[in-house]
This record gives structure tokens, C-alpha cells and sequence, in this order.
């Protein structure tokens, strides 16, 4: 009977031992998606993701104040996030320029944060493609510290109607970071660095994707 019960005690520890094994040998980004998921629960869920994202947080698609005022701008840091090498110039120029198009029709004016607040706010949410091009999931990766203003970026991004990419832009997963500005990007001193921010998490991203061995799960 106590050896019994003794094993009972240590199924739990023994299956929480086994999950922290399984995963360690996730690679970083899974990693990454996961923790931030877990403790910040800032994910949206769209249809169609894969199963990693679905239990992701529902607090993107909030309606956000009104329409009233300038329209904010919103940008793509692709880098080398999105097109492999293969990917002509010219398409991803295209492909960017009708995205952030689109972007920039979808952020709206937030009334509720001072004006000199929000011009000096930027947010960047990571876009998740499947290996089709189509949008997944996105996440908040660089928040802005204010939680209306972080909605309303994820809103604006799951919003987006992305186009189709291009063919020589898919076949494998792609997180592509996305600039959101509330403002004139121009007004915006930190505009610099958030560039710097977003192009370098790009990379990294890439760079992750490109060292994942076969068989392992890709983020």
C-alpha cells in the first residue's frame, strides 16, 4: 500500500521531468512562443493555426475606441526574416509595399492616450505564416508599455488583409516583424532603434529557422 501511494506522489513529478526534457529539446523560437505565451498572454489566435497557438489569448480582436483623427502608419521589417535568397527584390518590394498599405489603413487613432504619449510609441508584433504564406497567428514581441496601445497594434496587424505571398517567399514557416507606430513615424525620436530592434529580431529569427534539425518542431 505505501509503495503504492509513493508511486502515486511521483507520477506528477516524474511527467513534470519529462515535459522540462521535451522541452529542451525544442528549439529557441518554440521556446520563445511558448514562455511568451505562457507568462505574457499577448498571442492572438487566428483560424486555421497550428495546434501550438490554440490556447492563445482572445484579447486582440477588442473593438478600439473610435476612427476620429490621422491614420497611424504601420511598416514590415522583413530582413531576412521572410524571402530566402531565391526571392527576387522586386517581389518582396511588392509584396512589403501592398502590406504596409494595408497596415497603414487598419491602425486607428486612440484618443484615450495623450497625444504626446502615443507619438513617441511603437509597437512590434511578429506576423506567423504558415508554410502556404497564409497568417496563422501574431504575437506582441516589443510592447509599448501601454495596454490600450498594445491592443490596438495586435488589432491593426490580425486585421490586415496580407496578400498572397509570392511563391518563391513560402515553403516554410516565417515570422516576420511588424512596426506599428501611432503617429507620423517620423515624429517618432526612437524611430531609429526601433528600426535597428525589428531588423535584428528578423535575423535572429532566420537564423534560428535555418539551424532547426530535421524532425524538430519549427515556431
Amino acid at each position: 500500500m505505501l509503495g503504492n501511494r509513493n508511486r502515486r506522489l511521483a507520477e506528477p513529478i516524474d511527467r513534470n521531468a519529462r515535459e522540462i526534457a521535451r522541452r529542451r529539446n525544442w528549439h529557441a523560437p518554440c521556446r520563445a512562443c511558448f514562455d511568451h505565451r505562457r507568462v505574457a498572454g499577448r498571442t492572438a489566435k487566428v483560424q486555421g493555426e497550428p495546434p501550438m497557438f490554440a490556447k492563445a489569448s482572445q484579447n486582440v480582436r477588442q473593438p478600439i475606441l473610435s476612427l476620429l483623427g490621422a491614420v497611424a502608419a504601420s511598416t514590415l521589417a522583413l530582413g531576412l526574416a521572410v524571402a530566402p535568397a531565391r526571392a527576387t527584390g522586386d517581389e518582396r518590394r511588392e509584396w512589403t509595399a501592398r502590406v504596409s498599405g494595408s497596415l497603414q489603413n487598419q491602425v486607428r487613432d486612440v484618443p484615450s492616450v495623450p497625444a504626446a504619449i502615443r507619438t513617441q510609441k511603437a509597437a512590434i508584433v511578429a506576423a506567423h505564416f504558415d508554410r502556404e504564406g497564409r497568417l496563422y497567428a501574431t504575437s506582441l514581441d516589443v510592447p509599448t508599455g501601454n495596454r490600450i496601445l498594445d491592443d490596438e497594434a495586435l488589432r491593426a496587424v490580425n486585421a490586415t488583409a496580407f496578400p498572397p505571398m509570392p511563391a518563391s517567399m513560402r515553403g516554410r514557416v516565417r515570422v516576420v516583424p511588424v512596426e506599428v507606430f501611432f503617429s507620423t513615424p517620423g515624429a517618432n525620436r526612437a524611430r531609429p532603434q526601433v528600426r535597428r530592434t525589428a531588423l535584428d529580431l528578423a535575423a535572429r529569427i532566420q537564423k534560428f529557422h535555418a539551424e532547426v534539425p530535421a524532425g524538430q518542431p519549427q515556431g
